[in-house]
């Protein structure tokens, strides 16, 4: 075998490897799925500011303005959790792993424990 027949086949061979390897480490293609569909939870807020939603599902949200925090449990109505009686805002929720609330009524940090 000739040295020119040698190097063409070693070429070759590289080349083939080398798309080998390019195959195997390139990326895969994804299949781009639908985005999920949205739902609405509340309607006619006033000012909604802070969202938080825990393990079970259950929405928690404030209508900042209105000084009231509310729940809205999957498949139930919607229920006021706390309403500040002289309308102080309330925000930034946040639900610890034992189902305690907590949230801020104008700058004072509050807590409400789970509900059934």
């Amino acid at each position: 075998m000739s040295t020119s027949t040698t190097k063409r086949r070693l070429i070759a061979a590289g080349i083939t490897a080398l798309a080998a390897t390019a195959a195997t480490l390139a990326p895969s293609a994804t299949v781009a799925q639908a985005p999920p569909k949205a739902s609405t939870v509340a309607k006619d807020l006033l000012s909604p500011l802070s969202v938080e939603v825990d393990a079970k599902g259950a929405v928690y949200y404030s209508e900042n303005f209105a000084g009231k925090l509310l729940v809205k449990r999957p498949g139930k109505k919607a229920k006021v959790l706390y309403a500040d009686d002289k309308g102080r805002e309330v925000g930034a929720i946040s639900v610890a792993s034992d189902g305690t609330v907590y949230f801020v009524r104008a700058a004072a940090l509050m807590k409400r424990t789970p509900v059934a």
